[in-house]
């Protein structure tokens, strides 16, 4: 399998990009990102490839190349909630749903493999259904996201051989640190997850398909 992965030097990426380089199924990883990544130690070599970008609405020829033959995409890149009020949200938008609406039409444009895997990472508070009346200063954040779990849903369904899904996972923290803030957690109803769960969960996907569309946070638990 030649996998995809954007946002590459993201907290969950890094994750990603780490059990990928020693899962037998996945044979090639290109990982697009703004800045240079680490390739994880003890990398098989040419196993990964890098593509820089200027923003992930922004690609280049060699972009384009590197995603040819691409069996699948995991898609990291969006405002995450609590960031939304400080990015604003013209610019949530835009990194959010028009990035992932370019990034999908230029890995099409590519000629992937068919069929061809397309995740997005969303989270568990967004909201598809755009008529519901939310309140709150995060309303706009999870319908936003929402939105966009709608966007990859009618893009797959408008090209052949495209098949896309969204996971929607709590709280991510690494294995070690979840017991700190489970606490919190519990008290507030917040569903969390291991960082290493949910990025073991999130490749068997993209490697096997999607059961069930969307992943909630206690499915991705049972993948994993």
């Amino acid at each position: 399998m030649k996998l995809i992965v954007t946002g590459a030097t993201g907290f969950v990426a890094t994750e990603l990009l780490r059990l990928a380089a020693k899962h037998a199924a996945i044979t090639s990883v290109v990982t697009v990102s703004r800045s240079p990544v680490t390739i994880p130690e003890g990398a098989p070599a040419g196993k990964f490839t890098s593509v820089i970008v200027p923003d992930y609405d922004q690609y280049t020829e060699e972009a384009k190349r590197a995603f040819a033959g691409a069996d699948a995409c995991i898609w990291t890149v969006g405002v995450k909630t609590p960031n939304y009020a400080k990015v604003g949200h013209e610019e949530a938008v835009r990194i959010s749903h028009t990035a992932t609406r370019i990034g999908m039409q230029t890995i099409a444009a590519a000629g992937p493999a068919t069929p061809f895997q397309f995740l997005y990472m969303s989270g568990a508070t967004a909201v598809r259904d755009q008529s519901t009346k939310l309140e709150g200063p995060s309303s706009r954040s999870h319908l936003m996201r929402g939105d966009v779990e709608n966007l990859v849903l009618a893009f797959a369904a408008e090209h052949a051989g495209f098949k896309a899904g969204s996971v929607k996972p709590g709280l991510i923290k690494k294995r070690a640190e979840l017991p700190e803030l489970l606490p919190t957690a519990e008290k507030n109803g917040w569903p969390t997850i291991a960082l290493e769960d949910c990025c073991s969960a999130m490749l068997d996907v993209v490697i096997n398909g999607f059961e069930k569309e969307p992943l909630y946070n206690d499915d991705l638990k049972a993948v994993a």
